[in-house]
């Protein structure tokens, strides 16, 4: 090899180098447009949600006549809530795992109404119950912004091109949620069911119509049995 084809060689190798390290920084700088989108629109999902929740509340606060109430304090307070996140019992070791983790919901559920009743303690169960809704649902789409805000922050800092790739591919399936809880904040906003929840109301209206007083018991707590006649049966 004489020494024109010796440097002809290294430039090559050079060249190729140069191309691939400007191919990988250009995907890079491809994936993070496109994750960066995705923040955006859950973040506006994510602060519309918010809005609601706070509007939500305040209008119960409203209907209310409570007066003395700080309404800063008020939207910090929901703020923080939002925040608020519950940590789930470790399942490395399966047994009474069913039993610690109805224990976590039944505790925080009961523990966000609480804060929610010591603002507005006037306030009926089914406002509460509507507000509670909303509450979780933006609690969920905040920790879903938050979650894939970190993972996007550390492939960025550390240029990692798998980490971004990763991220990028599940995150059209994230916006299905992302989407779906959407909704459910309009509709929980109004005080509509949704899902599961129309057979209970189904089943409300048949025991308000063919059912006496006397004849529900409550068995569990927010579990109504009821016992009456419809169409010759019972």
């Amino acid at each position: 090899m004489n020494q024109g084809s010796f440097i002809d060689a290294i430039v090559w190798f050079i060249m190729l180098t140069i191309l691939f390290y400007l191919n990988r920084e250009i995907e890079i700088m491809r994936l993070v447009g496109e994750i960066e989108g995705y923040l955006r629109l859950y973040k506006a999902v994510r602060d519309k949600a918010l809005a609601t929740t706070l509007a939500d509340f305040k209008s119960v606060i409203s209907k209310k006549g409570v007066e003395g109430i700080d309404i800063k304090l008020v939207e910090k307070r929901i703020k923080d809530l939002v925040e608020l996140v519950f940590i789930s019992p470790t399942d490395l070791d399966p047994f009474g795992i069913v039993r610690k983790i109805k224990h976590l919901l039944l505790t925080s559920e009961k523990t966000l109404k609480k804060e929610l009743k010591s603002f507005v303690p006037s306030a009926s169960d089914a406002e509460i119950e509507n507000t509670l809704n909303l509450l979780e649902a933006t609690r969920a789409l905040n920790f879903i912004y938050k979650v894939v805000n970190h993972i996007y922050m550390i492939g960025r800092k550390f240029k990692s091109l798998w980490i971004l790739m990763q991220l990028d591919a599940q995150l059209p399936f994230i916006t299905e949620e992302v989407r779906a809880l959407e909704g459910a904040i309009e509709a929980f906003s109004k005080g509509l069911p949704v899902g599961d929840s129309v057979g209970p109301i189904v089943a409300a209206s048949l025991i308000r119509k063919y059912c006496k007083q006397e004849e529900m018991i409550e068995e569990v707590e927010n579990t109504i049995i009821a016992k009456g006649v419809f169409e010759n049966r019972t």
